[in-house]
């Protein structure tokens, strides 16, 4: 299977590459009328602290319509990094066994 094919069978995913490796990947969806919902935003490890994760925060605040993405409510490093990167707390809900933090960019 080609690069090509993999693309796509995933038209909500972005990979950012760097000298030809995926640094990173993320998904946006349309969600609701005019709006669109992240997720499986990932930074390879050998990539993290190079400012890729706040260059997609600056992208998701530039995209076309509000996106919302979402973490579990106890991960309060991710949650510090969405909000300094202009991620806004939507709110707070629960799930089965735990709470999920809701932002929109």
């Amino acid at each position: 299977m080609s690069e090509g094919d993999v693309i796509k069978e995933l038209p909500f995913t972005y990979v950012l590459l760097s000298d030809h490796t995926v640094v990173a990947s993320f998904c946006i969806k349309p969600y609701e009328k005019d709006t669109a919902y992240a997720t499986r935003i990932a930074v390879h490890p050998d990539y993290q602290g190079a400012g890729i994760g706040k260059a997609i925060c600056t992208w998701l605040k530039g995209y076309e319509q509000p996106v919302y993405l979402d973490c579990w409510n106890g991960n309060e490093k991710l949650k510090s990094f969405y909000k300094e990167n202009g991620g806004h707390i939507i709110g707070v809900f629960p799930e089965a066994d735990y709470e999920i933090c809701v932002f929109c960019f």
